[in-house]
This record gives structure tokens, C-alpha cells and sequence, in this order.
């Protein structure tokens, strides 16, 4: 009803956020089926999308070859400034997405195919793909605030440069309510190339 009632309010397009949740229930794969079968009929011309863990071995019981047969876009979540505990030595974005890449491919094996070209039944092309990095880490919080530290622009221009190399389509980032000027100049300045 909720999710009826976002697609009602003119959006452009519908993004699933799924998480730990869904790896909890008795089966995911039912439950993800039922979800967009249910989304689909309803409003079967919406642009459908899901964002979940980037780091896909750690949860290998996420459906996410049910959410590809319904979903326009996959969005995994590569917060590099998050993966570890140490604030003063963030992984790099190149790390971030190359780790991330190779896991795509390790899960092919698994059945869980990700193509070059086209979506099919069961898989999601790479030009569907559209990582999300932060501005912010939310591990590491200032003291003289509420807020994370804050991601150098020079280190979200390079998590741009290195996706696209994988996934032309774009990036995004997280969150909009973390975003400076400078953010945001840069992030509309930044050239993807659709399909």
C-alpha cells in the first residue's frame, strides 16, 4: 500500500532499499516475487529499481537474481569510507569498486549472472548498474556534531572515474542532505552515459 501510494504521487521512478530485513524471512525469493508481481500489475510501466549490500558475497541468501527479473536498475551500496573502523585511513574508492566488481563475477558461479549486455531473465546488464558512494562517512561522527566526516570531493571524483570504467551509466551518492555546494557542482558536472 505504501509503495502503491509512492508511485501514485508522480514520482519518476520507484527505488526498493532492501536490506538485513529481507535475508531474515523465510523466503526471500517468494516474498521478493510476490512484492513485484504485485508492483508490476499494479503499475506495470514504472521504472523499478533496488538498492541493497555492494559487498554480495557476505549475503548470499539475497535474492538478487528475483529482484533482476523486475527491477530497471540495481544501485549496491559502495560506501567505501564505511568498510572499515579506522577514520583516518578510509579504503580507496578504486578498492571499493574492485572488490565490488570481482564479487559480481565470483557470483555468476553461483547462479546469479550479471551480463555485459542486455537484461535478461535472472541477471541485470553492467549498463544497469549505478553504484552509490558517500559524502559522509556514518561510522566516523565528529564530536562538535551529530554529523559524519565529511568525503573529500577529490575522493568522490575518483569513485566516479573508477565506476564508470565498470558502470557507465552513472553513480549516485549518499545522501543529498550531506552535500555541500561544491558536492553538488561537481555531481552536476559529472558526464554518464546512458543506454
Amino acid at each position: 500500500m505504501v509503495a502503491k501510494k509512492i508511485i501514485n504521487s508522480g514520482v519518476d521512478g520507484f527505488i526498493v532499499n532492501a536490506e538485513i530485513h529481507l535475508e531474515l524471512i523465510g523466503n526471500p525469493v517468494a516474498y521478493t516475487r510476490n512484492y513485484f508481481t504485485s508492483l508490476k500489475n499494479y503499475s506495470p510501466d514504472t521504472f523499478l529499481g533496488y538498492t541493497t549490500f555492494a559487498q554480495t558475497i557476505k549475503h548470499l541468501r539475497f535474492p538478487y537474481s528475483e529482484f533482476a527479473k523486475y527491477c530497471d536498475v540495481f544501485m549496491p551500496q559502495n560506501y567505501w569510507v564505511d568498510r572499515n573502523s579506522n577514520c583516518d585511513e578510509f579504503i580507496s574508492p578504486e578498492t571499493e569498486i574492485e572488490v565490488f566488481y570481482k564479487e559480481l563475477k565470483m557470483i555468476e558461479k553461483l547462479g546469479v549472472r550479471f551480463t555485459k549486455t542486455g537484461v535478461v531473465t535472472g541477471s541485470i546488464s553492467y549498463d544497469n548498474i549505478i553504484p552509490i558512494g558517500s559524502v559522509e562517512s556514518e561510522l566516523c561522527k565528529l564530536e562538535d556534531s551529530k554529523r559524519g566526516k565529511h568525503i573529500e570531493l577529490s575522493e568522490i571524483n575518483e569513485f566516479w572515474r573508477v565506476s564508470k570504467n565498470h558502470f557507465p551509466s552513472g553513480f549516485s551518492l549518499w545522501s543529498a542532505d550531506w552535500m555541500n555546494n561544491g558536492d553538488w557542482n561537481a555531481f552536476g558536472e559529472m558526464e554518464v552515459n546512458p543506454k
